[in-house]
């Protein structure tokens, strides 16, 4: 809510008199940062719904004087909103395409702060079903003008009715590693909402320079599509994700000099449809925009469970450590020798650079994995015939103990959250 800051003539708030004041339009960024803030407080004071900001509680009042709800001034039956979050999946019904959809910190924020929009929350959700199952209709991707075509930087447009603004989801289509597939593919990246149509541009210009920062990271792969361009073209409207194998087949500086040359070619005035490239993609993770930053750009992930509990007014969401997508590197080390669990992990970085996601991430997948050696242990009783009451096994395994270990104690209760 606060777009704008008041800075006398010297460049120091203030509102006293005398002081010539003007209007300083904060940046996209640093509204982020005061929504980062507002987040943070909402969580630690365990509030059950965010409080709303200015536009949207003056557009709320506004409502309630002519007698209309918000889902009525969107055109969203409250009744069939609530009913409908039981039933809510990332696909629509039928759809045969998966794809990995995957956000970031803003987006969630964002996200977060339509809690209390069921119009809009509804809106928002209904184009995201759209983009997970690849449709690609003119109406709904429009690739961002001005930034390279290569890239796949596009804006989607949450249309409401003439007395409320528009949602703006600025996103783009990447190849990334897939926790999923153990390899990597085609994924949609959610990077932010924009509430204004002037904020798109700016953060599709982080966008590119998240990938430009991202060039200098160790972490580089070649990647060589598995099938061809045409076989992602659209499927009766529909973009498939493609799936991508890992090699070395030209000299780096090439692959850099090429894509130099591809990224010349911007998105005009006119649009453009979006773009498949069918040769070798040199990929390396995006890194933060910010230049005092130094860490790649953190993604997580989202699905039906995560999707239910963001539009869920009240819901507890899953903790990002516990929906963090790790690298291909970091998914290694999460489940080295996993089945056996014979081996021991020394894991040194410095701060920011992922040790604990990755000891969260290992200590999950060690969970499970004996969840489903007890499982299996149940089921191959029952099939016997000499399970317990209620088909419980009458062998049961030991209960799998795990103990995390830390002087710190925010960082401590953090792990406690996501468990």
């Amino acid at each position: 809510g606060a777009g704008k800051a008041a800075v006398d003539a010297d460049g120091e708030s203030g509102s006293g008199r005398g002081s010539a004041t003007k209007e300083r339009v904060l940046t996209f960024a640093e509204r982020m940062e005061l929504v980062h803030v507002l987040i943070d407080e909402f969580h630690a004071s365990g509030e059950s719904a965010l409080p709303e900001d200015e536009g949207v509680r003056a557009k709320t009042d506004e409502c309630k004087e002519e007698g209309r709800s918000d889902e009525q001034e969107q055109g969203v039956d409250e009744v069939d909103y609530a009913l409908s979050l039981k039933d809510l999946s990332l696909t629509t019904p039928g759809s045969v395409v998966e794809w990995d959809v995957r956000f970031t910190r803003d987006f969630r924020d964002q996200f977060l702060m339509l809690r209390s929009r069921g119009g809009l929350m509804a809106l928002l959700i209904r184009l995201l079903q759209r983009l997970s199952s690849g449709e690609v209709c003119e109406e709904l991707v429009a690739p961002v003008k001005g930034t390279p075509r290569d890239l796949n930087i596009n804006v989607s447009t949450v249309q409401s009715d003439q007395r409320n603004r528009d949602l703006y989801v600025v996103w783009q289509w990447a190849p990334d590693y897939s926790q999923r597939i153990r390899g990597y593919c085609d994924t949609i990246r959610l990077f932010a909402i924009a509430f204004e149509e002037s904020d798109v541009a700016a953060v599709a210009d982080s966008i590119v320079q998240s990938h430009v920062r991202g060039r200098s990271s160790t972490v580089m792969r070649q990647l060589r599509p598995t099938a061809p361009a045409v076989l992602a073209e659209q499927a009766e409207d529909r973009k498939i994700p493609r799936t991508y194998e890992v090699g070395e087949w030209e000299e780096v500086d090439s692959l850099l000099r090429e894509e130099e040359k591809r990224h010349a070619a911007l998105v005009g005035s006119e649009g453009c449809s979006w773009r498949v490239y069918d040769g070798i993609v040199l990929y390396t993770p995006p890194a933060i925009a910010s230049a005092d930053s130094y860490n790649v750009l953190k993604f997580y992930q989202m699905d039906d469970t995560v999707l239910r509990s963001i539009a869920s007014p009240g819901a507890a969401m899953p903790s990002l450590p516990e929906l963090f997508i790790p690298d291909e590197r970091e998914d290694g080390f999460i489940n080295q020798d996993i089945e056996t669990r014979s081996s021991a992990i020394l894991l040194v970085g410095r701060s920011g650079t992922g040790k604990t996601s990755i000891a969260v991430g290992r200590m999950w997948s060690l969970f499970r994995e004996w969840q489903t050696e007890q499982q299996a242990l149940v089921a191959a009783e029952v099939a016997s015939g000499v399970s317990g009451e209620g088909g419980q096994g009458k062998r049961m395994l030991p209960g799998y103990n795990q103990v995390f270990v830390t002087g710190n104690r925010v960082l401590r209760d953090q792990v406690r959250k996501s468990f």
